[in-house]
């Protein structure tokens, strides 16, 4: 009788053990098993790093509160309108300078008006020249008057891409005129004929004048 028990028992046990097995198996099988991704961050290298820069402490410098203040004159903080520029003639190579003055559209910042006067390539005398703009009735010419000086007039030479331009010479006349006056106006036409006067300051003109008196 025992031996037919464990005849019977031990078919039971194998099974049992089968199935355990098959459990195990199933569960150490990876393939019934999907791994979680993980998004991996690209290393901080030591020489990316670097260190937050603590402030330079700036140096208070000792004021003297008995020292009286430096005032900008007038003259200091206006800025001059005639400026000086030097250059170099094409042809003779000679060096020279002259002065100018710009006078600009307040809304669009283009040129309405030079007044230039610089040495001639060839002669020692200096000259007076009016860049003038387009849409000029060019048989008007042009004309300038200093102050309560008798008006000059003169011819319109030439027009390109940037203007139309008038000269005359600078004799010791008109420099002593320039020199002690206070305003020159340019008056020429319109192309309706209409009268057109446009203001130039003389202010600074002196020493912009000796200056390049000097560099002759």
């Amino acid at each position: 009788m025992t031996h037919n028990f464990i005849n019977i028992f031990r078919p039971l046990c194998l099974t049992a053990v089968f199935l355990g097995a098959t459990a195990l198996s199933v569960q150490a099988d990876p393939a019934s098993f999907k791994s979680p991704t993980v998004k991996v961050q690209k290393p901080i290298l030591l020489a990316q790093v670097q260190p937050a820069k603590k402030p330079k402490k700036k140096k208070k410098k000792s004021v003297d509160k008995n020292a009286p203040k430096k005032k900008q004159t007038a003259a200091q903080k206006k800025k001059r309108p005639w400026i000086v520029q030097c250059g170099t003639f094409k042809k003779s190579g000679k060096k020279f300078c002259r002065i100018q003055q710009n006078l600009l559209f307040k809304k669009t910042g283009q040129r309405l008006l030079s007044v230039i006067i610089q040495p001639q390539p060839f002669e020692p005398k200096l000259a007076l020249q009016l860049s003038l703009p387009h849409g000029l009735y060019l048989p008007a010419g042009t004309a300038y008057k200093i102050d309560d000086a008798e008006e000059v007039r003169l011819e319109i030479e030439t027009c390109d891409a940037e203007g139309c331009y008038a000269s005359a010479a600078v004799d010791d006349k008109l420099s002593a005129v320039l020199k002690k006056g206070k305003t020159m106006r340019i008056g020429f036409q319109a192309t309706n004929r209409k009268p057109v006067t446009i203001p130039v300051t003389l202010d600074g003109f002196v020493p912009a004048f000796n200056r390049i008196m000097m560099e002759e």
